[in-house]
């Protein structure tokens, strides 16, 4: 019963999101210029707790260390928690919706389809004191794309040209259409780094990070915390409101439930779903669930055996009993995955529900039949909450179908890069957290440019199919465009989507000022203390 009740409160507020989208109306809005900032970093406040208060020593828990404080050489999807309070962005989202909001840029707009004209707001400085002006943000675009050690040179591949048009003004000359631009602003590419800092530090930029964002960096120790101060310059007046800010990197839960339940932190990020009945019997805690673009899946090496065949991805797929899985991971608070979008997000194909119903005997004759019986595969997962149990049911049942799998676990930052870039493991079982544009994910998950793409292979035309996803800013079409690119990763088992999560924080009682957003990654740059 409580699977079917979780099920159902999570089709009911993704559907609700789904609505919200659509009465905000497309990116059209966005694209003939959008008005005038007035909130922090992606809205993340809110009114409705009372007037904010200024003072308090902030005490964040956070589940994931993160792999990198350069905004464009992380491999992870938890860095983005320690990433917020120390760069702004060119483009913020409305929380519930993703609906694109100001940032850095005060408004955008396509005076044609293959030219994006962004206006910045004045009077923007990084932590150093250089000014956040066109050329700094000019600089920050073209590192992103073409920059040495860059993780998202993909997202910017429909940009041929980035010039400052005006003192305020910049202009990015584009080979073809693209309305995803908007919202990938609202992400890495987007976060805004000193180019004076850059220059000064070169590789070892992460290691002493300057931004422009509301707090400013003191130091970080890998594996233990990271020290902010508030940033008294910041363009923002009156914000942040606590000073300092101190995030420790806890992957263990119950270490960072005990240190919640000791008041010795104020906010915990990554709540395990096992975890909420007991937080929220105490009366001086509050936990906040909301549905994410998180979802738990298995990443394939496609140029290497065995899922070089689809055979073996077929079977893999069809050896997983996800309802199983949601409730031995999540306790029934998720949903099934069959793709990489959740249920209710407005790139969600509804066709592909049930792709792969879970039938362990045909999964062993499609590995017998392609020659592949008791295939050996090497396994990674990540030394973060969560990780080891969704490893272990994974590799139980995939082992009825007759795959040998074995897995390896690896701290976060390695094992990204030991997957991504070095290739020698079979398949990583991790989480995809999302990103705020959905051609993001068919980007960076499936085509052979992307980041997340293990074994750099994609299937025929999917690059033109992704082009095409690109063109029109309009939600409803663009969903349309969705449909043969998750047919065709669903044809050829690109992937194994295991579950898709629910964002869970806790936080002390006294903490305000927190909304949870779609994107299913916590900003705290902007929360304050009750007196």
């Amino acid at each position: 019963m409580r699977a079917k009740t979780a099920r159902m409160r999570w089709a009911s507020a993704l559907g609700l999101v789904a609505l919200l989208v659509a009465a905000c109306g497309s990116s059209d809005d966005a694209d003939s210029g959008a008005p005038e900032s007035t909130g922090g970093a992606a809205a993340s406040t809110t009114e409705a707790a009372g007037e904010p208060v200024r003072g308090g020593d902030l005490r964040v828990v956070h589940t994931a260390n993160p792999s990198s404080l350069d905004p464009i050489g992380g491999g992870s999807g938890g860095d983005h928690v320690s990433l917020y309070p120390l760069f702004d962005r060119l483009v913020n989202f409305e929380p519930e919706t993703l609906e694109p909001l100001p940032g850095l840029a005060t408004s955008w707009d396509f005076p044609d389809p293959q030219t994006l004209v962004l206006q910045i707001q004045p009077g923007v400085t990084f932590h150093d004191g250089t000014p956040l002006d066109v050329e700094a943000v000019r600089f920050n675009l073209e590192r992103a794309r073409s920059g040495e050690g860059s993780r998202v040179k993909a997202e910017q591949t429909s940009v041929d040209s980035i010039e400052a048009t005006g003192p305020l003004e910049v202009t990015l000359h584009l080979n073809r259409p693209d309305s995803a631009l908007i919202l990938i602003f609202a992400d890495r590419t987007g976060m805004m780094v000193s180019p004076t800092a850059v220059a000064a530090s070169g590789k070892d930029f992460s290691l002493n990070p300057v931004g422009s964002g509301p707090f400013k960096f003191l130091r970080w120790l890998p594996g233990d915390r990271l020290e902010l101060t508030r940033y008294d310059g910041y363009w923002q007046e009156g914000k942040p409101y606590v000073d300092p800010l101190t995030m420790r990197y806890l992957t263990d839960a119950q270490t960072g439930n005990n240190a919640l339940l000791a008041d010795e932190a104020d906010f915990k990020t990554g709540v395990q779903a096992s975890d909420v009945d007991s937080l929220k019997a105490n009366a001086n805690l509050e936990v906040s669930l909301a549905p994410s673009l998180y979802t738990w899946m298995c990443y394939f090496n496609t140029a290497k055996a065995p899922f070089n065949d689809v055979a073996a991805r077929q079977a893999f797929n069809r050896a997983l009993d996800r309802e199983s899985l949601d409730m031995g991971m999540l306790f029934g608070e998720g949903e099934p995955a069959w793709e990489i979008f959740p249920p209710g997000y407005w790139a969600y194909q509804p066709d592909s529900a049930d792709a792969w119903p879970h039938d362990p005997t045909e999964a062993k004759d499609l590995l017998a039949g392609a020659g592949m019986a008791g295939a050996k595969v090497r396994g990674l997962i990540l030394d973060a909450p969560g990780y080891a149990r969704m490893g272990e049911i994974v590799q139980a049942q995939v082992k009825e179908a007759g795959f040998d799998m074995t897995l390896e676990t690896m701290e976060v930052g390695a094992g990204s890069k030991a997957f991504f870039e070095e290739g020698a493991h079979d398949t990583l079982c991790a989480a995809w957290t999302g990103r705020p544009d959905p051609i993001l994910a068919m980007s960076q998950v499936f085509s052979s440019k992307g980041y997340y793409t293990a074994g750099k292979t994609e299937p025929a035309g999917f690059e033109q199919l992704i082009a095409a996803a690109s063109v029109s800013p309009d939600t409803a079409e663009r969903a349309e465009a969705f449909a043969p690119m998750i047919a065709i990763i669903d044809e050829e088992a690109r992937f194994a989507p295991l579950v898709h999560a629910p964002s869970i924080n806790a936080m002390q009682a006294n903490v305000k000022g927190f909304a949870p957003n779609l994107y299913g990654k916590p900003d705290v740059s902007f929360l304050w203390l009750e007196e």
